[in-house]
């Protein structure tokens, strides 16, 4: 029990479901003792097949449901869709952030963004043709290259100083709450679509991982409100495009 309680203790201070892994080993056998009791007090061959219907049923919902959400797209997976369909691979495009985006750069988009990187998709560039952009090559750029996109001040400061075109704005986040694009002017900035993990669009909470599930107690509650795996993401058109 006290391994149990440890992990019991250790996942909710943390909030993340890999601290509570320790405590699987002895919830399981912990869980076989409690059902080989249960079954010496269950007499009855059809209460014990009443037990084992309700046990399988609770414990099926979880598996079920996860494997409904990944069989819907993703929310990059709309997103991406959405982009190749409504935006031309020659136009810029920002993006906050350069984990989980679908798109290679093209090469007139690797050349600027190697100026702080050298590397910066190096092998890429020899091999990618002026003006050519292949099916997920596209003109992208990833503003933390450039910038740090998590910092409100640097990102407002880069946006009005750049001589960089910018035709649209890939905004990715787990917390609407930090948006990077968040407090975007919208004179400047006009939010064309947004994804959301969830049924209700209007519900804005901190998402934990890309798995979707949800760093929060009432994680069991929001998954069920859930309709997909992915983040939050924003599209914008730029003003000046």
């Amino acid at each position: 029990m006290s391994t149990l309680t440890t992990g019991l203790l250790i996942g909710f201070s943390f909030k993340h479901p890999r601290y509570f892994l320790p405590a699987l080993l002895p919830m399981c056998i912990l869980s076989a003792e409690t059902f080989k009791k249960l079954l010496v007090v269950i007499k009855n061959l059809s209460g014990k097949y009443i037990f084992f219907i309700v046990i399988i049923t609770a414990l099926s919902y979880n598996l079920i449901r996860w494997n409904y959400l990944f069989l819907q797209p993703s929310t990059f997976s709309q997103a991406q869709s959405w982009i190749n369909t409504y935006i031309p691979p020659e136009k810029i495009l920002f993006t906050t952030v350069g984990k989980f985006v679908p798109f290679t750069p093209g090469k007139k988009v690797i050349k600027i963004q190697q100026q702080k990187n050298p590397r910066f998709f190096a092998e890429v560039e020899k091999i990618l043709p002026d003006d050519h952009y292949p099916p997920n090559v596209r003109n992208i750029i990833y503003l933390g290259e450039l910038t740090d996109p998590n910092n409100p001040k640097e990102l407002k400061k880069f946006f009005e100083s750049t001589e960089l075109q910018c035709d649209f704005v890939l905004d990715i986040y787990f917390n609407p709450e930090t948006a990077p694009m968040k407090n975007a002017s919208s004179k400047n900035y006009q939010k064309l679509i947004s994804f959301s993990p969830f049924r209700d669009k209007s519900l804005k909470t901190p998402i934990g991982n890309i798995l979707g599930t949800v760093n929060q107690p009432s994680m069991p509650f929001l998954l069920y409100y859930s309709e997909r795996t992915g983040l939050y993401i924003d599209i914008y058109k730029c003003a000046s495009n």
